[in-house]
């Protein structure tokens, strides 16, 4: 059997979890692990090769590492194969003659490369051709399911951001689309309102993807603060509109979460973003699931936030709306705690410490979502 993980790009902040895998390798009972030499797989091979239940053995080429993994099965341990998804294209010929042939149990764990966002130009052929071949070897295989948020402003991920480290821990692909540029976000900078900011935001989005174990974030750059403009730009939110529907498609998620219709406290950019992922799911867009999901601000974190306003009126959901709960640990919310500090222009050391103090009391442990499609009770997106 083969299952493939994918790991977007090439960037050092791609999801790894070599402590993950390797708990997981050890709780399954495998006792060797085959490799061959590879910087991406380097994480993970040197904590088996430090790990006394279990033996690393090296190989030079990936014909070579199935065969040893091959072997090692044939003489009863349950071995493990660690590949890119390219060293699968060039071992074609012996999964089909010894691992097909013969019905080797051998699990293939495999970080794929080529994707259409490789800055790697020549990886992404192979990338795009690595699924269609396991089909035609007729070997099973499962990839990562991806989870997409789908967001209007540089730190609208932050009221999510313990689920996003959670997820990306357990392995599953973490995108974040933010549609605006963040140019008019200017509450807490010296940084003048304009393409400067919106620069100084892209970096932040940037910091925090990468501390919740997200793939560098997707950013359409529409004007921030303007997409209900219709006077403005009839044409914007149609153009919003295909650029989220386009990026949908490529990454095809298994689940979506957004702003609720309420956009959080209110803010129109949050609202319009939530229309059109709605808009999107219920059209039947192509690569659009109907596991959406809505995020939403709980009272308290409102007034924590910011404490000079007051809760505007008929804005948060019933209670019984929210029916499914996602956990995470105190280690998740640290991650995302620092996600949050990156987001300098938006959050000063006061901010922050508020933050810091009340998150995890107002939360205890679980982030309450709505699903746009209502069902029964979850406790995961993606069942």
């Amino acid at each position: 059997m083969s299952e493939s993980s994918r790991a977007e790009g090439i960037a050092p902040s791609a999801p790894h979890r070599p402590a993950q895998i390797l708990s997981t390798l050890k709780t399954l009972g495998f006792q060797v692990a085959v490799c061959v030499p590879d910087s991406w797989l380097g994480g993970i091979a040197e904590r088996i090769e430090a790990e006394t239940g279990m033996t690393l053995v090296r190989a030079t080429h990936e014909e070579e590492a199935l065969a040893i993994a091959c072997g090692a099965r044939l003489g009863g341990a349950r071995s493990v194969l660690l590949v890119q998804n390219i060293g699968l294209l060039t071992m074609g010929s012996g999964l089909v003659a010894l691992a097909v042939r013969y019905q080797f149990p051998v699990l293939i764990l495999a970080p794929f490369r080529g994707s259409p966002r490789d800055p790697i130009y020549y990886h992404v052929g192979k990338g795009r051709v690595t699924e269609p071949v396991l089909r035609a070897y007729g070997l099973p295989y499962a990839v990562a399911p991806p989870l997409v948020a789908v967001l209007a402003h540089p730190d609208d991920e932050t009221p999510i951001g313990p689920i996003l480290v959670r997820y990306a821990r357990e392995g599953v692909q973490v995108h974040l689309v933010i549609a605006t540029d963040g140019a008019e976000g200017a509450s807490n900078t010296t940084i003048p309102r304009g393409p400067e900011l919106a620069k100084a935001r892209a970096e932040e989005a940037r910091c925090s993807a990468a501390a919740l174990g997200a793939t560098a974030p997707i950013l359409l750059g529409f004007p921030d603060s303007k997409l209900g403009d219709f006077l403005g730009d009839q044409s914007l939110l149609f153009r919003l509109t295909q650029r989220v529907a386009e990026e949908l498609a490529r990454l095809h998620p298994d689940a979506v979460i957004t702003w609720g219709p309420d956009g959080g406290y209110g803010h129109p950019d949050h609202r319009m973003v939530s229309n059109i992922v709605t808009q999107l799911m219920r059209a039947g867009a192509p690569g659009v699931p109907e596991r959406l999901f809505y995020m939403s601000l709980p009272a308290e974190m409102i007034k924590a936030a910011f404490p000079e306003r007051g809760a505007p009126p008929l804005l948060i959901p019933q209670d019984k709306y929210f029916t499914m709960r996602v956990s995470f640990t105190p280690e998740d919310l640290k991650a995302a705690e620092r996600s949050m500090a990156c987001h300098q222009t938006q959050f000063n050391a006061a901010m922050l410490q508020r933050a810091t103090e009340s998150t995890g009391r107002i939360l205890n442990g679980v982030i309450a979502l709505v699903p746009a499609s209502p069902g029964a009770p979850g406790t995961d997106l993606f069942r």
